[in-house]
């Protein structure tokens, strides 16, 4: 008895089926990303906003055009500076628009290029709204009720002795941190 094997091969690739006429558009994300998808039989209405791209209908294809925040440190300012034996203390107000989230490291990178970009800074104050600059550096018991909420819901974090970042307010779960480290 003779055994007979019947090898079948596949002479043309598998295609899925998607129901539309095969056309493509391809859209590229903030982070350099391509995704292909099938075109559009309709046009969508209004614009959606998918992780830090807006996504607006044209035609049957979509157009990609980035709207996220810009990358790197958030826009600050020095909007206090004082002279003391060790070194200045300045209050730094970061400019809100320049982020859409922050995190302490965010804020270690700030009190970094302070005190690289302005020295001699001996103690830094990091704070989110001009009404805080003046709040933070004055006699925290001279201040009312009100100021002290509104500094521990807008300062966030201080540079002491030129090399200790604690963090306040908004922050103070996070552990204090070593500048340069």
């Amino acid at each position: 008895m003779r055994a007979v094997v019947i090898i079948g091969l596949l002479t043309s690739p598998l295609t899925a089926c998607s129901g539309d006429d095969g056309q493509e558009t391809s859209t590229t994300l903030a982070d350099g990303v391509t995704t292909l998808a099938p075109a559009s039989t309709t046009t969508p209405t209004t614009a959606e906003t998918v992780a830090g791209t807006t996504e607006a209908p044209q035609d049957d294809t979509t157009v990609t055009s980035t709207s996220g925040p810009p990358l790197g440190l958030p826009l600050y300012e020095i909007a206090f500076r004082g002279q003391g034996e060790t070194g200045d203390t300045v209050v730094v107000l970061l400019d809100p628009e320049s982020y859409t989230t922050l995190s302490d490291l965010d804020l270690q990178d700030v009190i970094r290029d302070v005190y690289d970009q302005f020295p001699p800074v001996a103690f830094a104050h990091v704070v989110d709204i001009e009404d805080a600059v003046d709040l933070v550096v004055a006699d925290r018991n001279s201040l009312t009720e009100e100021e002290l909420t509104l500094l521990d819901q807008h300062y966030f974090a201080r540079l002491e002795e030129g090399i200790r970042i604690v963090y306040v307010g908004p922050f103070d779960q996070y552990p204090i941190a070593i500048l340069g480290s």
